[in-house]
């Protein structure tokens, strides 16, 4: 019945390729996914993208983040950041279903081979954020990831207790400041956890919170994000 259903809302309501605009029954067809800027090499650890293929970027060697590896497939160029500029300010939740089986795609294969984190952490936003928002970003990329890897999700363990303002205003040093002793965790954790974002720029939140989830107890963490920004 539930297939039936869905069958005739296709046929009646098309689904257009949100880049191309061709009809083709998906969100983005596979024409359009091989034009995205794929990170060929990237660091290990922090997931920056390196020119060859080194394990380690120049950063992470002097000065190992709090997380144990970075899995991030793209750089943040286009069309992947008008992708997640529709979804953070625009509001439409279809991007986050594209981005969310996009990096389940990438999350998949090497988990084929490597141990999966016992569940997933999307990266909190502050209340007041999420009221004005409606909804986290983190949180509804994730759902596909969810449904193709068969992790739990933790939404209500970790929280962010300091409304900051936007990264993107603020130089590096700035933005270490900014988000110190943002957050807090309020449940216990497995040892083993994905931190899930939408992209990562400097790093600075991201290492902030994973310096408190080490705090609380968590051994190993993986970092999951759509893109990463190429500077």
């Amino acid at each position: 019945m539930i297939a039936s259903l869905k069958k005739i809302i296709n046929f009646l309501l098309p689904q257009v390729c949100v880049k191309c605009q061709k009809q083709i029954g998906s969100n983005l067809c596979e024409n359009c996914k091989k034009t995205l800027p794929l990170i060929d090499y990237g660091c290990r650890i922090c997931g920056q993208k390196l020119t060859t293929a080194e394990l380690l970027c120049g950063a992470c060697l002097n000065h190992s983040p709090p997380f144990t590896q970075t899995i991030a497939p793209y750089v943040y160029a286009e069309p992947l950041d008008q992708f997640i500029i529709n979804l953070k300010f625009h509001g439409r939740l279809l991007y986050a279903k594209i981005l969310g089986e996009l990096l389940s795609e990438h999350l998949a294969k090497y988990y084929k081979t490597h141990a999966q984190p016992a569940a997933i952490v999307p990266m909190p936003l502050h209340k007041k954020r999420l009221k004005e928002r409606g909804f986290n970003q983190a949180l509804e990329i994730a759902w596909p990831i969810v449904k193709q890897l068969k992790i739990p999700i933790l939404r209500y363990h970790c929280e962010r207790v300091k409304n900051t303002v936007a990264q993107t205003s603020l130089n590096a040093k700035e933005r270490q400041h900014n988000v110190k002793q943002a957050f807090r965790v309020n449940r216990e954790l497995p040892s083993h956890i994905a931190v899930i974002d939408d992209v990562i720029t400097t790093g600075s939140t991201m290492q902030e919170f994973c310096k408190t989830l080490k705090k609380s107890g968590v051994a190993t963490i993986d970092v999951w994000c759509c893109a990463r920004s190429s500077s």
